[in-house]
C-alpha cells in the first residue's frame, strides 16, 4: 500500500470514529445500555451525578464522548478500590 492509500485507510476510520463519538442516546437508551432503571438517570440528574447531558427544552441527550467518559471515570473509581489504593 503506498502513501496515499495509508492517508485514505486512516481518514476513513477517523471518520468512523468521529460518527461513533458524535451518537447522541436519550435517557431511555442509555439506560438500557446500562441496564438501569432511566428513573436512576433523572436522579443523577437531580443531584449532579451521572455523566454530562445536553438538555433542549423538556429532552435530555447524552452525548457519547460524555458516556464514555463517565464509563471510564468509574472504572478507574472501581479498580482504585479493588487495589486498596
Amino acid at each position: 500500500m503506498d502513501a496515499q492509500g495509508i492517508f485514505i485507510s486512516a481518514v476513513k476510520v477517523a471518520r468512523k470514529e468521529t460518527k461513533m463519538l458524535d451518537l447522541r442516546l436519550t435517557q431511555i437508551e442509555l439506560a438500557a445500555r446500562w441496564r438501569i432503571s432511566h428513573r436512576t438517570l433523572e436522579y443523577w440528574r437531580s443531584t449532579g451525578d451521572g455523566p454530562r447531558f445536553i438538555k433542549i427544552g423538556r429532552r435530555v441527550i447524552y452525548r457519547m464522548e460524555d458516556v464514555l467518559a463517565f464509563e471510564d471515570r468509574e472504572l478507574s473509581e472501581i479498580a482504585l478500590d479493588e487495589t486498596g489504593g
